[in-house]
């Protein structure tokens, strides 16, 4: 699935602040639901024919969404899940020059994006293993 994400709003299809049974229903594919840790307040939703992690709220809503291979996430123009973390580093530093940079990815608080890319150090030109893109308050 090709996802164009827009900053701090999710993507065509599914919108931050969007209730769970719409999301289910929005992607309208098998899911799994469970918790990525034994402390997460909520659980999350794993799409697995489209590559796609869901994570909500305590009130139930969507606050971030997680792509991973078959998902096809865009910014900008570039395919975030095909390009290089150098190529993704440089196309989010042209719209938010503070990014965080970590041993294992990238996260631009003010975009709503981040990259999973653990191997970066070693190959800086391997596309990241996943991108998150997130609400606002997602890291409060």
């Amino acid at each position: 699935m090709n996802a164009e994400i827009k900053p701090l709003q999710g993507f065509e299809k599914l919108k931050f602040g969007t209730q769970i049974d719409l999301v289910r229903e929005n992607l309208g594919v098998a899911y799994k639901t469970f918790k990525r840790a034994p402390s997460a307040e909520m659980p999350c939703d794993f799409f697995e024919s489209l590559g796609i992690f869901t994570y909500y709220k305590p009130t139930g809503v969507l606050e971030a969404i997680e792509f991973v291979s078959p998902a096809r996430p865009f910014y900008s123009g570039v395919s975030l899940l095909e390009a290089g973390v150098d190529e993704i580093k440089k196309i989010l530093i042209k719209h938010d020059s503070d990014i965080e940079e970590t041993d294992d990815g990238l996260t631009s608080y003010k975009l709503g994006i981040g990259i999973y890319a653990p191997d970066a150090d070693d190959n800086p030109n391997l596309p990241p293993e996943s991108v998150i893109a997130f609400a606002k308050d997602y890291y409060d």
